[in-house]
């Protein structure tokens, strides 16, 4: 006694086949440049582009105006004389550096849930 047992699953397969479509084309690094612009306010986002659906972007810990390796070599200004005594330097202070870490959690929270939003708002299945 032999069974035979068929399963018809093309309807399925191509209702699969779309929702991978639709994976596709979702704009992830759109919005994690609207996450940066926004959202961490900043003024030049930079997204790197994988492909069309994955991203990636650097977190820096300062700001990068005033990162030694990307300040360009000017010939050295004459130097003022040191002032000793009770006389003060005018200057820009140094500021100490920030005890907060480079990516808050707070940051991370939206990032989350602007993917979240942004999957529901794309795909539907």
């Amino acid at each position: 006694m032999a069974f035979d047992i068929l399963i018809d699953t093309y309807a399925i397969e191509g209702r699969v086949e779309g929702m991978i479509e639709k994976l596709k084309v979702v704009p992830v690094p759109a919005e994690l440049t609207a996450w940066q612009r926004e959202d961490m306010r900043r003024r030049f986002p930079y997204t790197e582009v994988i492909n069309p659906t994955a991203a990636r972007t650097l977190i820096y810990p300062r700001s990068r105006r005033t990162a030694g390796w990307l300040q360009t070599k000017r010939p050295p200004r004459p130097r003022k004389p040191v002032m000793r005594g009770k006389a003060k330097r005018i200057g820009r202070p140094i500021l100490p550096a920030s005890s907060r870490p480079i990516l808050r959690p707070e940051l991370f929270e939206q990032l989350r849930a602007r993917m979240r939003d942004m999957m529901q708002r794309e795909i539907k299945w």
